[in-house]
């Protein structure tokens, strides 16, 4: 199964613009529509694997409004997609994303918003485990920062999100959901034109329909960005903290890091992280996850891409069976520019992972070709 992420989109507020001058609105679309064909070699993640391919169609509309220091945005998204395999489940995904970017002097304010509904088989390997077509995630999710400068050397940063997760469909009894709601207020500052630190207190509640599941967490963490050159970034974070899960209380660590580099002709990016995630079992799981990838730029036209992801998550979540022990996953792509507003990727990937309540492995092989059209977007001021 391959990795993807969900998309989320932010925004940025300032107290006081009021005052701000106003510059002529611009109007702009951005269009893109690709499509795409597969072999897979175990789409469901199995142990009786059975080949399948498949089609997908995605559409893809972003619209954005621009004043001098504000920028709306809002992006519907559609995939169609259809398997050789009925078992998969055919069907179609669909998300909307909102946002608003407004700078100031001295104030900001970022929200982000996302409301998706998507099939498991095709969003839910790193989240749930199970992957099923004929079962769908719902999720409504928003985050805010809020930042103050106070001082050329320290800035006040409040950060605030709620998730709301929910599954309907075949197996949507053993997927009660979530919700999620985090908080946390720090000070970051400036060490010098390179580096910053952060020191924050922060909370979070994991609110859960399974019986004496809700759990909770507060704590201290400190964030460490360093640009290390103008083409490498070092992004760290440690927490301590207090956190009561399932009804048993205990203390413990998290800890992130994150290494990037551009290259003369690409880029190269390592991290790894250990924390609590969330998942739609209605669990908050202990878990490992390391992800590498590379991008080359092969000639002006191709670029050559990599990408690695190794997951493990706790014994005790494999144990009560919420949870998958281990996922891999490596990637390799080609994207072909063909012209100005087309492109043509061929991708093979290769994963396996744990079955749940074993750590019998399975395997999946699988190839993509994509086709992709994405125009000049359409811009209009006034």
């Amino acid at each position: 199964m391959a990795y993807s992420a969900a998309t989320a989109m932010s925004f940025s507020c300032v107290l006081g613009a009021g005052a701000m001058p106003v510059r002529a609105a611009e109007w702009s679309l951005q269009p893109l529509f690709s499509l795409t064909v597969d072999q897979d070699s175990n789409q469901a993640l199995i142990a009786d694997a059975r080949p399948s391919h498949g089609g997908t169609l995605l559409a893809d509309l972003q619209f954005r409004r621009s004043l001098e220091a504000t920028e709306w945005r809002l992006e519907p998204k559609v995939t169609v997609y259809r398997y050789s395999d009925p078992t998969l489940g055919n069907g179609v995904d669909g998300s909307l994303t909102a946002g608003l970017k407004h700078s100031g002097e001295l104030f900001g304010l970022d929200l982000s918003m996302l409301a998706e509904d998507v099939s498991t088989l095709t969003e839910n390997i790193l989240e749930t485990g199970i992957v099923e077509g004929h079962t769908r995630r719902h999720t409504v999710q928003g985050a805010l920062n809020w930042t103050w400068t106070q001082t050329e050397k320290a800035q006040l940063v409040v950060q605030a999100s709620d998730a709301d997760v929910s599954f309907t469909g075949q197996d949507a009894a053993a997927l009660p959901g979530y919700r999620y709601p985090n908080g946390s207020l720090g000070e970051r500052f400036t060490l010098s034109d390179r580096s910053s630190i952060t020191l924050s207190v922060f909370g979070n509640e994991f609110l859960s329909d399974t019986r004496e599941n809700s759990s909770r967490q507060e704590g201290v963490r400190l964030e460490y960005n360093r640009s290390v050159s103008e083409l490498t970034l070092v992004d760290a974070w440690v927490d301590v903290s207090d956190r009561t899960i399932a009804g048993l209380s205990s203390r413990g660590t998290d800890e992130s890091l994150t290494l990037s580099r551009t290259l003369e002709r690409g880029s190269l990016s390592l991290s790894y992280m250990h924390s609590l995630a969330p998942y739609g079992t209605g669990f908050l799981v202990e878990q490992q996850q390391a992800t590498a990838s590379a991008l080359r730029n092969v000639t002006p036209y191709i670029d050559a891409d990599l990408a690695l992801v190794y997951l493990k998550n706790s014994e005790a979540a494999t144990l009560l069976g919420i949870a998958r022990q281990r996922y891999e996953n490596a990637a390799a792509g080609l994207t072909w520019r063909t012209g100005e507003h087309w492109s043509l990727r061929a991708q093979l990937s290769g994963g396996r992972c744990s079955l749940p309540l074993s750590d019998e492995l399975v395997s999946e092989w699988r190839f993509q070709l994509t086709l992709t059209w994405k125009p000049q977007p359409r811009v209009v001021s006034r």
